[in-house]
């Protein structure tokens, strides 16, 4: 009884913080901490890291010399670099002969194209095994050699697992001295997994990467060092992670958890879950964002406001799944990119875009090129649309902006420099999910209190709004609501009520050249008849298909009498657009 009493008075985590002391105090090179070949320093120059983050002066300061340790703090902080460089330099620059090797573990492909970024930049043979590369020619197979010759392992759990069980002698060939486990709680959530096995070594209920993590303190050297990390670290993750590498050489548990406090800039909460009071979860999130919110019933209409409100040189837009909007039908209605495009143009989903309207001559070349596109080609692909996207970002002007938009799921990993604003639209899955997606703006942890304050604008109903004011006030900071940009349901009432003259707007813009395409937007946005996501398919059957006259036209806002003409008439024999007077657009047309 005596025994439980003491492990009860136990505190939850053992918590090193710099509180209290200023950002300057903590401003060191890195070359302070670890001595950088002269390749690594480069590459690392090359990146702009030339300086230690608060985070990373922590982490340095108790991991250099192979201590286990969790990594809380705020998203954009440097934790990717505060975790992978210490593993580097004890495992690749101690200068040991025949060193175990480095395997990290990230949740979505984002994380990935982050982390090999990084580890490139640092000299490491890196073997990337993710659902792209597992689905290259070669697949598996070539994934196992690749892991057999190189020192650094980055991966996504699960494809790792189908390699490892491809050929089962990596089990113990793998021979892992560092583990990083970046997101920690999305890797090993608190929820149990109701997926297949993947692996041998997966129990029922467990994660595949808590598999890996097991695998890694029965199959290691003489020591293991582990480093997890995320922004909205939890009891319920760390504790999995423990009980997966209990027995590991030099692992001491439990892990002490490293967070962040400097400047006082950045504020630390605790918070429990709804209906779950035994599951304590931590967030840190940063002071400066300027949160924002707006209630519309039309999101697309909220979020181009929003945009020509705010002229930010580069935004993110994320649509939540409650919004019911699609990614790519928002990137249409707003003129932007959407985010996959932009950074994995070689994934399956972008090669095999418009699939089923292609004619079966072109569909048998796209297999060809498919077949005779390698591995390292799509890689050399995703490498230069990120080096476009980068100097794009770096020549967007307030004129010309670069706008992104993903889903919610995205946002974790994604590392854009310059970003000025992000707009939600809908309300987030969670908090957690929350404090990601707000956590894309203000990335620069050397900078915390200098340059414009970023915004974050969740467009969203009202019960959506109330959601996020909620979590906001948990984490001490209220948003500012922008009246300008609001448009409930007593607006729409009212927009109801200007029928007459939206009329008029409607036939002066068609006596001045306007594109059909538009006018009709804007009656489909003021029909108080249509719900969200049935106003956002009927903008998509105004937009057209790719192969339609009036979808090559959808970005001139003015066009001459015979473009007029030709986008009506293919308005009028569209068999989508007939189709849809059922919903009440005919009396707005």
């Amino acid at each position: 009884m005596l025994c439980l009493l003491i492990r009860r008075a136990r505190p939850l985590v053992c918590r090193h913080s710099l509180h209290g002391r200023s950002l300057a105090t903590l401003r060191s090179a890195i070359g302070e901490y670890v001595a950088l070949p002269a390749s690594a320093a480069d590459g690392l120059r090359a990146l702009g890291l030339q300086e230690a983050a608060p985070v990373q002066a922590a982490v340095w300061a108790e991991a250099m010399g192979g201590k286990s340790a969790c990594v809380h703090a705020p998203t954009g902080s440097g934790k990717t670099l505060a975790m992978v460089l210490p593993v580097v330099a004890s495992t690749l620059w101690a200068g040991r002969g025949n060193p175990g090797r480095v395997v990290v573990l990230v949740p979505t492909r984002e994380l990935v194209a982050q982390h090999e970024t990084l580890l490139n930049a640092l000299g490491a043979a890196t073997a990337v095994v993710t659902s792209a590369t597992l689905g290259a020619p070669g697949g598996a197979e070539a994934l196992a050699d690749a892991i057999e010759a190189s020192a650094v392992v980055l991966a996504t759990p699960a494809e790792l697992c189908q390699v490892l069980e491809h050929r089962p002698s990596l089990y113990g060939a793998l021979r892992c001295e560092a583990l990083v486990c970046d997101e920690l709680d999305l890797l090993m959530p608190s929820r149990k997994s109701n997926g297949a096995k993947v692996t041998r070594w997966q129990d029922r209920g467990d994660h595949p990467a808590e598999a890996l993590a097991r695998l890694a303190a029965k199959r290691c050297g003489s020591s293991l060092q582990v480093l997890a990390g995320s922004a909205t670290l939890d009891r319920a993750s760390k504790t999995k992670l423990e009980r997966a590498l209990k027995g590991a050489p030099k692992v001491a548990l439990p892990l002490p958890v490293v967070a962040c406090d400097a400047g006082k800039n950045l504020v630390v909460k605790t918070k429990r879950a709804p209906g779950r009071p035994g599951n304590v979860r931590t967030t840190i999130a940063p002071r400066r964002v300027s949160h924002k919110s707006a209630t519309r019933a039309d999101f697309i209409e909220g979020a181009a406001d929003a945009l020509s409100a705010l002229k930010p040189r580069v935004a993110l837009v994320f649509v939540c799944g409650s919004s019911k909007l699609k990614v790519r039908a928002v990137a249409e209605d707003l003129g932007a990119r959407v985010l996959n495009d932009a950074l994995f143009p070689s994934s399956a989903r972008s090669r095999r875009r418009n699939y089923a309207t292609k004619s079966s001559g072109e569909k048998k070349a796209l297999e060809a090129a498919e077949r005779a596109t390698d591995a390292d080609k799509r890689a050399a692909a995703t490498r230069d649309a990120a080096e476009q996207l980068r100097a794009d970002v770096i020549g967007a002007t307030t004129d010309a902006p670069v706008v992104l938009v993903a889903s919610e799921d995205r946002a974790r990993g994604l590392d854009i420099a310059g970003v000025e604003a992000v707009l939600i639209l809908g309300g987030p899955a969670n908090a957690d999910t929350f404090v990601h997606l707000s956590g894309r703006v203000d990335r620069d942890p050397l900078a915390l209190a200098s340059g414009p304050e970023p915004s974050v604008v969740t467009i969203g109903r009202k019960r959506d709004i109330d959601q996020v004011r909620g979590w906001l006030s948990e984490l001490g900071s209220a948003p500012k609501h922008d009246a300008s940009l609001d448009r409930d349901a007593d607006d729409i009432e009212a927009g109801a009520a200007a029928t007459p003259e939206r009329r008029v707007a409607t036939a002066r813009g068609k006596l001045f050249g306007a594109n059909p395409c538009h006018l009709l937007h804007r009656e489909v946005a003021g029909n108080p008849m249509l719900e969200a996501d049935m106003a956002q398919r009927a903008r998509t059957v105004v937009t057209g298909l790719e192969n339609s006259a009036r979808h090559g036209l959808r970005h001139q806002s003015t066009l001459n009498v015979e473009d007029q003409v030709k986008v009506l008439v293919d308005l009028a024999t569209d068999p989508a657009s007939l189709g849809r007077h059922w919903c009440g657009l005919t009396l707005w047309v």
